[in-house]
């Protein structure tokens, strides 16, 4: 695989909900820079409400905001191989903390980590 081919690879995430004994796989593509950016203005967006400051609705659901532009597909099973795709009116049945654990591998993901570089 090329250079190319890996930074535009898909990223792939399952989330088991054992209660109910399905599960879920979600297909992600990288955001782009205009989405990153719009995302990290949700992040940032505050509200002054009784005197204080607070994260507004915006800044708490960026992530989600963030998932919902940059998913390929979600699929599902119910215990079995087999997979059927989760159809778009119904994604936003799928609940919110299963969402956000994938956005949360997503984002976790991207940011990467230091790697000590060794001198030849």
């Amino acid at each position: 695989m090329d250079l190319k081919e890996l930074l535009n690879a898909h990223r792939y995430y399952a989330v088991k909900d054992d209660d109910k004994e399905i599960t879920f796989y979600f297909e992600l593509r990288d955001a782009t820079s205009t989405e990153n950016l719009e995302y990290r203005r949700r992040l940032s967006k505050v509200a002054f409400k009784n005197g204080k400051l607070e994260s507004s609705a915006d800044a708490l659901n960026a992530a989600l905001w963030l998932l919902d532009k940059i998913k390929v597909k979600v699929e599902y099973s119910n215990g079995t191989a087999e997979r059927a795709e989760v159809p778009d009116d119904l994604f936003h049945e799928i609940p919110e903390m299963t969402r956000f654990w994938a956005i949360n591998r997503y984002l976790k993901a991207t940011e990467g980590e230091e790697v000590e570089i060794q001198k030849n």
